[in-house]
């Protein structure tokens, strides 16, 4: 059997850790263990950490490659919530000062560094 760490080739570049095996039909990297199929990511994640991932939510990628399984690459989370982790009272506050100058949600969406539908949402809580 290959070894854990010949399944995937790491990018020098960004630190990737790009999986060579099976994907599915969506191109997530998935693992076939004795037990079934699993997901690449977990599977790396536990077996790299020493610990399971939370049961409850998935392994979002924080750099945004699909087929990384790097751990550090990864954090427990929805992907469609990575931006609330980045709003604060203050980024708010600059949300609500830009579109108060005129600025398109997707230039303070891009500007900031998150997505124009989380900009949407904070304009529309200020008409509440």
């Amino acid at each position: 059997m290959a070894e854990p760490r010949d399944r995937w080739r790491i990018d020098e570049a960004t630190g990737c850790w790009l999986w060579t095996g099976w994907t599915d039909a969506r191109g997530n990297p998935g693992i076939h263990l004795t037990i079934g199929m699993r997901s690449a990511p977990r599977w790396v994640w536990e077996r790299e950490t020493g610990r399971p991932p939370p049961p409850d939510l998935p392994l979002r990628s924080i750099c945004r490659t699909k087929l990384c399984v790097n751990p550090r690459h990864r954090e427990p989370g929805h992907p469609r919530r990575a931006d609330a982790t980045k709003i604060t009272p203050t980024t708010e506050r600059a949300i609500r000062r830009a579109v108060d100058n005129g600025l398109s949600r997707r230039e303070i969406a891009r500007t900031l560094g998150v997505n124009a539908e989380t900009v949407r949402k904070i304009v529309a809580e200020r008409g509440r």
